[in-house]
C-alpha cells in the first residue's frame, strides 16, 4: 500500500477495524462554503449586508459575528455629550440612532449585527460565519489594503459625525482562523472585481446601497461556474444565459434552455464530485491541491494516480460489500470510485448539501418562471449596478460594448433580452441614439 492510499484509508477509518468506512467529508479542505446539516446552511432570506458585514470584520480582523451595538453605542453618546436639563434619553437617541437600512458612513459595515435571538438564528449564524470568511478569502479583501481602509475611515468633516463615529464600540479582534480553502481560476475574478469595487468606491452613496449587491453577484457567479466545472477537463469560459427581470421568457430562449437549469443539473452530484476531488488530490501524491482539470493533464503523473486509485478502489468496495472490477483505465475506475462514494453517502445528506443551490433564489439572481423552472435572472438594480461601474467616470459607453462588459463579468443576453434592456435604457433616459444600429447608441455614466 503506497503512502498516498494509506493517508487516505487512514482518514476514512478503513486501518482502525470498523467495518464501514466514515462518510468524511472536505478531508482536504472547502470549496464550497455549503454544509450537510439544514441548521447551518444559508437560507439568503435575510438582509445580504449582514454577510458584508461579516467579511467587513473577517478582513480586518476582528470577530465575524457581532450582536446589535445600538444600545452601547447610544450609552457612549450619552456619556461623551455634557446633558443639559429637559434633554431626554429619547431625543438623543432620535438624534444619533443607528439605521442599518440607511447607512450613512463605510465604517458601519463592520458594525452590521448577524441575527443570533433565537436557536435557528444561532445555527445558521455558523453558516454565515463560514459563508462570510470563503468570501473574503476569494476576493482577496483581507489582502486589499484599499478595501481595508475604505471600511475603516473615521475621517469626518462635522461634529454630528464625529461624534457619532468616536462612540462606535471597540469590535474585538480574533486570532487568525484555521479554515482551508480552494479556489480555482481566482487571480481573474479578483481583478475583475477590483476594477468594479474600484469604481464603487468613487461614489459614496451607491457604496452603501450596492456592495452587497456586487459581492453576492461574484459569489454566485464564482460558486455557478465551478460547481460546472468541478469534475470537468474543459475549463473555458461558461456562459450564463440571463434573462432580463421585467420580460417574459418562452420555453425556447437562451435563458431557459443555457441558463440555470445546465448549472443547477450539474449541482444535483455536488458533494459526491467535492469528495471526488479530495480524493484524486491524495492519491494524485502531489504537493498542493489541484483541480480536476489540472490532474487529469498531468500525464507524468497519471500512472501514478491510476495504481493508487486500483488499490484504494478495491479496499474501498471491500469494506462496503461491494464487487470491484479491476479495469487498467483511470476513467473507469473514476466512475468507479464515484458509485462507491455514493453508495458510502446518503441521499439526505447529499440532497443537503446541494440544496444551497435553491437557496440561491433568495440573492434575486434566480427566478421561477413557473412551467419554465428557473432561469438566471438579472434585476433593474444589478443591470444598472454594473452600468455604474463599468463606465465609471466616463461619459458614456457605446451599447455593444456595453454588453461586451456584461459578458466579461459572466452576463449573457440573447437578442430579445437585449431588446428589452435597451428599452428600460430608454425609460430611465441614460440612452443616446444617434441612429438604430448599435454602434451608433451610447449608454450615459449613473455614477
Amino acid at each position: 500500500m503506497s503512502d498516498a492510499v494509506k493517508q487516505l484509508t487512514d482518514k476514512l477509518g478503513m486501518n482502525s477495524g470498523k467495518k464501514k468506512p466514515k462518510a468524511e467529508h472536505h478531508l482536504e479542505g472547502r470549496i464550497f462554503p455549503f454544509h450537510t446539516r439544514t441548521q447551518e446552511r444559508v437560507k439568503f432570506t435575510d438582509d445580504f449586508n449582514e454577510i458584508v458585514g461579516i467579511i467587513a470584520r473577517c478582513s480586518v480582523g476582528k470577530i465575524p459575528l457581532l450582536e446589535d451595538i445600538r444600545e452601547e453605542h447610544l450609552t457612549n453618546i450619552m456619556n461623551r455629550l455634557e446633558i443639559g436639563d429637559g434633554i431626554f434619553k429619547e431625543d438623543i437617541e432620535e438624534l444619533f440612532s443607528v439605521n442599518f437600512d440607511m447607512m450613512k458612513n463605510p465604517i458601519m459595515f463592520q458594525y452590521f449585527p448577524v441575527s443570533m435571538s433565537t436557536k435557528n438564528q444561532k445555527d445558521e449564524a455558523r453558516g454565515k460565519e463560514l459563508l462570510g470568511f470563503f468570501i473574503t478569502k476569494l476576493l482577496k479583501l483581507d489582502e486589499n489594503e484599499t478595501w481595508k481602509e475604505y471600511i475603516s475611515n473615521n475621517n469626518v468633516s462635522d461634529l454630528y459625525a464625529s461624534v457619532y463615529v468616536e462612540c462606535l464600540p471597540e469590535i474585538r479582534s480574533i486570532s487568525k482562523r484555521k479554515d482551508v480553502f480552494h479556489f480555482f481560476n481566482q487571480d481573474e475574478l479578483v481583478k475583475k472585481f477590483n476594477d468594479d469595487l474600484s469604481q464603487l468606491m468613487r461614489n459614496e452613496k451607491i457604496f452603501l446601497s450596492d456592495i452587497g449587491l456586487l459581492i453576492s453577484y461574484y459569489f454566485f457567479y464564482y460558486v455557478l461556474v465551478q460547481a460546472h466545472q468541478l469534475v470537468s477537463k474543459n475549463v473555458k469560459n461558461i456562459k450564463l444565459w440571463f434573462a432580463y427581470d421585467k420580460e417574459k421568457v418562452t420555453a425556447g430562449r437562451d435563458s431557459v434552455q443555457k441558463g440555470y437549469k445546465v448549472f443547477n443539473d450539474a449541482s444535483r452530484e455536488l458533494l459526491i464530485n467535492n469528495d471526488l476531488l479530495d480524493y484524486l488530490n491524495i492519491l494524485s501524491d502531489k504537493e498542493g491541491y489541484r483541480s480536476y482539470a489540472e490532474i487529469m493533464t498531468d500525464e507524468e503523473n497519471i500512472p501514478v494516480l491510476g495504481m493508487n486509485l486500483m488499490d484504494f478502489n478495491k479496499q474501498f468496495a471491500d469494506a462496503l460489500d461491494e464487487s470491484y472490477e479491476a479495469q487498467v483505465d483511470i476513467q473507469f475506475q473514476i466512475k468507479q470510485l464515484q458509485k462507491y462514494l455514493k453508495i458510502n453517502t446518503s441521499n439526505e445528506t447529499a440532497k443537503r448539501y446541494r440544496k444551497s443551490f435553491d437557496e440561491f433564489s433568495g440573492l434575486t439572481f434566480i427566478k421561477s418562471r413557473g412551467r419554465l423552472g428557473y432561469v438566471l435572472n438579472a434585476t433593474q438594480d444589478l443591470i444598472l449596478l454594473f452600468v455604474g461601474v463599468i463606465i465609471g467616470d466616463k461619459e458614456k459607453i457605446l451599447l455593444n460594448r456595453l454588453f461586451y462588459e456584461f459578458e466579461d463579468r459572466g452576463l449573457y443576453f440573447d437578442k430579445q433580452s437585449r431588446k428589452a434592456i435597451i428599452s428600460f435604457f430608454e425609460d430611465v433616459n441614460i440612452l443616446e441614439k444617434l441612429s438604430d444600429s448599435g454602434d451608433a447608441q451610447y449608454v450615459k455614466s449613473i455614477l
